[in-house]
């Protein structure tokens, strides 16, 4: 059939396409990966970024509010520099003091400030003799008195000036926030010591308002949308961003000394969202002075709670590690620094980063906060920078894979295609590719070129290997299908008939196993001459495989002829063909074949169809007699359909135990039963009882007999092992075996591991093979035999006296027991020669040692005769039919001893 099938690339299937698709996926998958990538380094990438720009915030709020505690820090230096040195003057100390406390440059900031002399220092007649300076709501500084009254506290024990008394020269103490009594303002206050010839003499303080403090913290959180606060050394704010949340809770702000704003821990309580800057905060409260500085702070704190009655013990040791460590006074683990995440902060609504930081000197501790945002979005920025960079590399690695490519591979190639297809269109079925390039596209015409060469040298070979057959020449199964599809769509069409003979060769197999292959072979070449000679030439004849051949015939109008004459006359000349023996390496033989023949016309379906109604009429020829012909009937069809049905029925059976045995007795002459035979049966559920004649065959044929067989066997032992519980004890119990199973190499093996595995002894079974078995090869079989007797397993020869050659070999084999076959029992008291027979082989048995046991007696006068003749054992109807396994011990139980009417002459 010639090719004319128009090929066409479409532009999606081209190379080139394909190649570009090709790289695009893979900068697809570059840059996935890449993108998965950066996104899981993205969160280091966010946190990184976060941390720097954290870092950077708080620095700015360290560095603003450092050198606004330095200049307080100076100016109460300053401050005690002066009253050292001018408090004999009055006017200028006054003065002076307040130049220093209004400075314009911490105006913002400084509320007040004042001179604390120790009791009777600068003046000898005063006990108390302060200097005092704050401002009012104008923000005018007044002078205020109070301290030097009589009946207060007195400055000598408040919580700012206690500590004072321990602090060096330039060191500097800041208090606790609390709300100045005078202005009414929240405050927190940083004291200096006055030293004079090494003395303790006072301090000096400048007070700096909260406000002012916020403020500062405020402006330089404005650049990072973030904000701060800060705490002092036990726990209160000094400044918060909404000091509503953060206020002490008083009815009106009392003339004393108290703090401004919650702790962070009240505020922890009341808003759950604080909580992380309370559990931060809390951690760094903790002073971890070293062993060696520890009785030093705890004799200092001890001191400072003795003489103030404003500081517990607890808040005094803070104070008095703050003044023995200044720079050390609240170590935390990181340098100071604590970073720590918020999950939805308060003030921003979104999660947030905070860092913890603690001022040296002062104790406090200054938490700056920022949005998280601000550090993704930095880190997005980055990554899609790179993503950005990666894709334009890709594309443009693409575009240079492209035309490289192109240039490389896809001209050439289509160069190549281009010469071939004009080489098509001009029929130069002989025609080369011209070799124009000199890489691998020239290699690739070449070897095509050479390649094509060696394809038309042997083409005809080739075709006739497809189409026939190598040993006879005749038409193979592909070149027959062609053939009869032609003719049988001529027959559909002109409504004309035709006809197939198949024909197989009798007993071939046997040839080619005794004789050779080679000598097959002859025969077929020889049979192909002579079936030549018994056709027309209109007639096709063909060889199937093996022995089998074809014939499509072509036959006139059935309409006004006999459609059987031709098939008939052709398939009896085959036939009479065959008649004269085949020469073969000197020797004659002779062999013949089983025909079936099938008509089609223009009702038949398929070739399929016609083959296989040919074929279920040669098997039909085959069984009926063989060297014959039959034509396809359609009851032949349905009994192959049945046996396929049965066929595939009996494997469900087996599979799903649906099968059952049946135990015929076995009797001796004095009425006993010492053993049974074992009896396949099924039940089908539709067509009911199904004899062994009709699926016994069927299950050799598929070799169903296999499992059927070791299922057989199985279940004989396992009722033996049940009888034997019950107390019922048998000599033996026979089991047909299949010629199909026996041959089989792990026979032996298997039936040892069944017995075995159930548990019964070996001489309880005896299997019975049919004559046919032995005859084949009668010295592999007796050293079968001989194996299964060492095995323990008693061995039986079915059917006995069928087999044209059982006496010639009958003493090569070790066996227990000759079963006669029920054809001579039949007759045996009418036919002279069966009794004859019957006799011969009952003493025969004898003479060998063997049992013998007579089978298919159906009559008391036959088992008289045969107990007359010497045969002692039997079975049949006469006894019992086969019976259920449950019915067994009861029929044994009702065993009679029966009188023999012996009126035969021995």
């Amino acid at each position: 059939m010639p090719y004319s099938y128009e090929f066409r690339i479409k532009w999606y299937q081209r190379l080139r396409v394909k190649a570009l698709a090709f790289f695009v996926l893979l900068a697809i998958s570059i840059i996935g990966v890449t993108t998965i990538t950066m996104n899981v380094l993205s969160e280091e990438i966010t946190r990184h970024t976060a941390y720097e720009k954290l870092s950077h915030s708080q620095q700015r709020v360290m560095t603003g509010l450092s050198d606004s505690t330095k200049i307080a820090a100076t100016l109460a230096n300053a401050m005690a520099s002066v009253a050292v040195n001018t408090h004999e003057d009055e006017a200028l100390l006054r003065s002076t003091l307040i130049q220093l406390i209004n400075n314009t440059e911490s105006s913002s900031l400084v509320i007040g400030g004042g001179v604390w002399p120790e009791p009777f220092r600068f003046d000898s007649t005063k006990e108390r003799n302060s200097y005092f300076w704050s401002r009012d709501k104008r923000g005018e500084l007044i002078f205020y008195d109070d301290y030097n009254q009589d009946d207060g506290n007195g400055y000598h024990r408040e919580e700012w000036y206690v500590p004072s008394e321990y602090l060096h020269s330039g060191q500097v103490f800041w208090s606790k926030s609390y709300v100045d009594p005078h202005s009414l303002q929240s405050m927190v206050t940083v004291t200096s010591p006055m030293i004079s010839s090494g003395q303790y003499i006072g301090a000096t303080t400048i007070d700096l308002k909260l406000s002012g403090l916020h403020q500062l913290l405020e402006d330089s959180t404005k650049r990072f949308n973030g904000y701060a606060f800060a705490v002092d050394r036990i726990g209160h704010l000094l400044s918060f961003p909404d000091d509503k949340i953060a206020r002490a809770q008083t009815t009106k702000v009392k003339l004393e000394y108290g703090p401004p704003f919650v702790t962070i821990t009240e505020l922890a309580q009341k808003h759950t969202q604080f909580r992380p800057f309370s559990s931060h905060i809390q951690q760094n409260h903790t002073p971890t002075p070293s062993t060696a500085e520890n009785d030093k702070v705890y004799i200092l704190g001890k001191k400072i709670a003795e003489k103030s009655y404003q500081v517990n013990f607890n808040e005094a040791l803070i104070i008095a590690n703050n003044i023995i460590n200044p720079d050390k006074a609240l170590n935390t683990k990181d340098d100071l620094k604590h970073v720590f995440s918020i999950d939805n902060d308060y003030f921003l609504k979104e999660p947030a980063l905070a860092i913890t930081t603690t001022m040296p000197s002062t104790g406090w501790q200054i938490i700056t906060v920022i949005p998280l945002s601000e550090a993704i979005k930095t880190s997005n920025q980055l990554i899609a920078t790179l993503n950005l960079s990666i894709a334009i590399i890709m594309l443009i690695a693409i575009i240079l894979a492209s035309l490289l490519l192109k240039r490389i591979y896809a001209n050439p190639l289509k160069e190549l295609m281009n010469n071939l297809k004009d080489n098509i269109d001009k029929d130069n079925v002989d025609s080369f590719i011209k070799v124009k390039h000199t890489s691998e596209f020239g290699e690739l015409a070449h070897w095509f070129n050479q390649r094509t060469n060696e394809l038309l040298a042997t083409q005809e070979q080739v075709n006739s290997l497809a189409f026939y057959d190598p040993l006879t020449g005749l038409p193979n199964r592909k070149m027959l299908k062609i053939h009869i599809d032609k003719k049988l769509a001529s027959a559909q069409k002109n409504k004309t008939c035709g006809a197939i003979i198949y024909l197989d060769l009798d007993h071939f197999k046997i040839i080619n196993d005794s004789l050779g292959h080679d000598i097959g072979d002859q025969l077929l070449i020889e049979f192909r001459k002579r079936l030549d000679a018994c056709l027309r030439k209109e007639d096709m004849a063909g060889r199937l495989g093996g022995d089998e051949f074809i014939v499509v015939l072509s036959v006139p109008n059935f309409k006004n002829h006999d459609k059987t004459k031709v098939p008939s006359a052709i398939a009896q000349q085959i036939l009479s063909s065959l008649a004269e023996p085949f020469s073969l390496a000197g020797n004659s033989y002779h062999i013949t074949a089983s025909i079936g023949i099938a008509f089609f016309d223009e009702h038949s379906k398929n070739t399929e169809e016609i083959l296989k109604y040919a074929d279920s009429a040669m098997y039909n020829s085959k069984s009926n007699s063989r060297g014959g012909f039959c034509f396809f009937e359609t009851g032949m069809q349905i009994k192959a359909d049945k046996r396929l049905r049965i066929e595939k029925e009996l494997r469900h059976a087996i599979n799903n135990n649906e099968l059952s045995l049946a135990y015929q007795p076995q009797i001796t002459h004095d009425n006993k039963c010492p053993s049974l035979e074992a009896l396949v049966r099924w039940i089908h559920p539709q067509d009911g009882y199904i004899s062994p004649l009709d699926f016994i065959s069927i299950a050799e044929e598929s070799m169903l007999i296999l499992p059927l067989g070791d299922w057989v066997v199985t279940n004989v032992c396992q009722q033996i092992k049940t009888w034997e519980n019950q107390g019922i004890i048998f000599d033996h119990v026979s089991i047909n075996i299949s010629p199909i199973q026996f041959q089989q190499v792990d026979f032996i093996h298997k039936l040892s591991h069944i017995i075995k595995e159930v548990g019964v002894r070996p001489e309880k079974i005896m299997i019975e093979l049919t004559e046919g078995v032995i005859i084949n090869n009668p010295d592999r079989i007796a050293g079968k035999i001989v194996r299964l007797r060492n095995a323990g397993i008693r061995v039986s020869i079915d059917d006995f006296g069928t087999g044209y050659s059982s006496l010639n070999y009958l003493k090569k084999l070790p066996l227990d027991e000759l079963k006669i076959d029920r054809s001579f029992i039949q007759e045996i008291t009418k036919n002279h020669a069966d009794a004859v027979i019957t006799e011969t082989i009952i003493n025969m048995a004898k003479s060998f040692g063997y049992s013998v046991i007579a089978e298919g007696v159906e009559e008391a006068e036959q088992r008289d005769l045969l107990i007359a003749k010497g045969c002692n054992y039997f079975q049949g109807f006469f006894f019992s039919k086969p019976l259920p396994p449950d019915d067994i011990p009861t029929y044994v139980k009702n065993l009679e001893p029966f009188i023999t009417k012996n009126t035969y002459d021995i």
